[in-house]
C-alpha cells in the first residue's frame, strides 16, 4: 500500500489508474500478482474517501478527492487498515 500511495504522490494532475502506479513502480505486466495488489489497493482508498472513481469503463481511472491536502501516508494506510477490520 505504501508503494502505492508514493506512485501516487508523483502524479501531478491527480489522474491516477493501475497501469501508470503500475509504470511509475516498474512492476512488468506479467507480474499479476502485482498488479491486482494494486488494483485492491485503489479499492480501499475509494472506499475510506481518498480517491474518487472518475470513469468507470474497463480501465477505471481514479481522481484525488482532496488533491489540496497533502498526503500523510501512515494516516492513511492506518484508515485503510480500519476499514479493513470492519469488513
Amino acid at each position: 500500500m505504501k508503494e502505492t500511495l508514493e506512485a501516487i504522490r508523483t502524479f501531478k494532475n491527480g489522474y491516477i489508474s493501475v497501469k501508470r502506479i503500475r509504470i511509475a513502480s516498474n512492476i512488468k505486466s506479467s507480474d499479476r500478482s502485482k498488479i491486482n495488489f494494486i488494483w485492491r489497493g485503489l479499492r480501499s482508498l475509494v472506499a475510506i474517501d481518498f480517491l474518487e472513481l472518475n470513469d468507470s469503463k474497463s480501465h477505471k481511472i481514479y481522481k484525488l478527492k482532496y488533491p489540496e491536502v497533502p498526503i500523510d501516508i501512515e494516516k492513511i494506510v492506518s484508515q485503510v487498515t480500519e476499514e479493513r477490520k470492519k469488513r
